[in-house]
């Protein structure tokens, strides 16, 4: 029986040696990336009954390639007169390319090229707000595949109050070193549309410096002058992911919304400036946008890829979701409503 152990062991430990140097036993296999075909790029975020529209376009790059992006880009945030944060990004823009807008399938024509990659037309086209009419966009540019994507008006969605009080919203972000704040709280009441899949978020268009979730703005009217604020505003609402409120639980129903806002806050006209709580006849001013699945998806996708590139060893690879037939990107349209909160 020993005998047996030791022939055994001897085999084993045999194997084993001789599988380290035979390569099918390898655990590293050599794959051959295959070259990268260069697609069309397109971004559009459109709203209904919208009369300036504008679309980006681009080129895919492929992971392995050396030359630099034909054009660059740099962003700056301020906070008053300090810079909080500074970027620069890259895009690969292409000569010759030609954008075109079709409605329910019929051609409604170009939208002109304006510079740095981006087509913009301004009063030539008047987006509907009639349900159901299909937008298309259609890009070409030679050596390249046509690409085109499409999106369908949705109902607009309808405001029925908003509301403010003092003291009535508690902003939690779950940090044991950073204990929950006590703020104000500002409602709004949507009545929504039950045909279709709604997406909520607050549109960041013209809204500020972000230092919050969103920034509403704030004015106040006295002594014959007009003062402005940017507020610092969070979501607080426990139905709402990565910034957006899914209708999926109140889908054709009322449904109250509600949001943190700081109350101490900077307001200015001119040189002078004070710092205050919001008081009666105050307005406070933010962009609703209704949405497509679309721009949910991409923005998520966005989110991951961002985060992916701040840690490369330990994230998986993260694909952007497109609409994009033949190419990448994503083209949205949506449905914005200024609304306006007066503090009682």
């Amino acid at each position: 029986m020993k005998k047996i152990i030791q022939y055994i062991t001897f085999c084993l430990i045999t194997f084993l040696m001789s599988s380290c140097d035979d390569d099918k036993f390898s655990p590293l296999v050599e794959i051959e990336t295959p070259p990268h075909k260069p697609r069309l790029v397109v971004r559009a975020d459109w709203s209904i009954g919208s009369d300036s529209l504008a679309v980006f376009v681009s080129r895919s790059r492929g992971v392995l390639d050396k030359d630099k992006a034909n054009f660059g880009e740099t962003f700056t945030y301020f906070n008053g007169t300090d810079t909080v944060r500074s970027y620069t990004e890259y895009y690969d823009t292409v000569p010759n390319t030609k954008v075109e807008l079709l409605r329910n399938g019929q051609l409604l024509g170009t939208i002109p090229y304006r510079e740095k990659g981006y087509h913009v037309a301004k009063g030539l086209y008047k987006l509907d707000t009639i349900p159901n009419t299909v937008y298309t966009i259609r890009v070409s540019a030679p050596n390249f595949e046509t690409v085109e994507a499409s999106q369908k008006v949705q109902n607009r969605f309808s405001v029925l109050r908003g509301s403010f009080q003092s003291d009535a919203a508690i902003y939690d972000n779950r940090n044991p070193f950073d204990p929950p704040q006590k703020g104000d709280a500002l409602s709004i009441e949507l009545k929504d549309d039950a045909n279709d899949e709604n997406y909520y978020t607050i549109d960041r268009t013209n809204s500020g410096f972000r230092g919050g979730d969103f920034s509403p703005i704030i004015t106040r009217d006295t002594l014959g002058k007009s003062y402005t604020a940017i507020g610092n505003a969070r979501f607080i609402d426990p139905n709402m992911d990565k910034g957006f409120l899914s209708d999926i639980v109140f889908s054709g129903k009322t449904y109250l919304w509600r949001f943190w806002l700081r109350p101490e806050l900077y307001f200015s006209a001119n040189s002078n400036s004070f710092q205050s709580r919001l008081k009666s006849g105050d307005k406070v001013t933010l962009n609703i946008r209704s949405t497509s699945k679309d721009f949910v998806l991409f923005i998520k996708t966005l989110d991951l890829a961002q985060q992916a590139s701040d840690n490369p060893f330990f994230t998986e690879p993260v694909i952007l979701h497109s609409n994009v037939k033949n190419g990448y990107g994503v083209f949205t349209l949506g449905s914005v409503q200024t609304i306006q909160v007066v503090v009682q």
